[in-house]
C-alpha cells in the first residue's frame, strides 16, 4: 500500500508529474496507512511534498488541491517549500549519522523560500550588475 501511495505522486521518467487528482488520492491513502508518528509517515510525507513542490503548475495546482495536513492549507509555493523544509528537518533529526543529518538540513534549508526582502534586494542588483 506504501508502493501504491508513492506510485500516485511520483514524476514518470518522461518528466511529467502527478495530477491533482493523484495528489489528493496520494493524500487520502497516506492517512489510511495509520502510520502518524513514525518514521514511515515522515518519509512518504517528505516523498510527497518533493513531488508536490517538484511538479506544481506555475499557476497552482486549482482547485483540486489537496489542503490539509499532508499539503498545507493552500496552494502557494512558499507554503509547500515551507512544509518541505520542516518534513527535511524532521528526518534530519532521526538521522542515523551526523553525516547524514548534515545532508537533509543543508537541503531543509535550500527549500526555504527567499525572505520578501532578500529577493527584492537582489532583484535589484541583477538590473544593475
Amino acid at each position: 500500500r506504501v508502493a501504491a501511495v508513492r506510485i500516485l505522486a511520483a514524476r514518470l521518467p518522461g518528466g511529467t508529474g502527478p495530477l491533482v487528482t493523484e495528489l489528493r488520492e496520494a493524500a487520502e491513502r497516506l492517512a489510511e496507512l495509520h502510520l502518524d508518528g513514525s518514521g514511515s509517515w515522515d518519509r512518504l510525507a517528505t516523498e510527497l511534498r518533493e513531488h508536490a513542490l517538484a511538479c506544481r503548475p506555475p499557476g497552482g495546482w486549482g482547485s483540486g488541491f489537496p489542503a490539509g495536513e499532508l499539503f498545507g492549507p493552500e496552494d502557494s509555493e512558499d507554503a509547500l517549500r515551507r512544509l518541505l523544509c520542516g518534513s527535511l528537518r524532521d528526518l534530519a533529526d532521526q538521522a542515523g549519522s551526523a553525516g547524514e543529518r548534515g545532508d537533509l538540513l543543508d537541503t531543509a534549508y535550500a527549500v526555504l523560500p527567499a525572505p520578501a526582502g532578500l529577493r527584492e534586494l537582489a532583484r535589484g542588483w541583477r538590473r544593475t550588475a
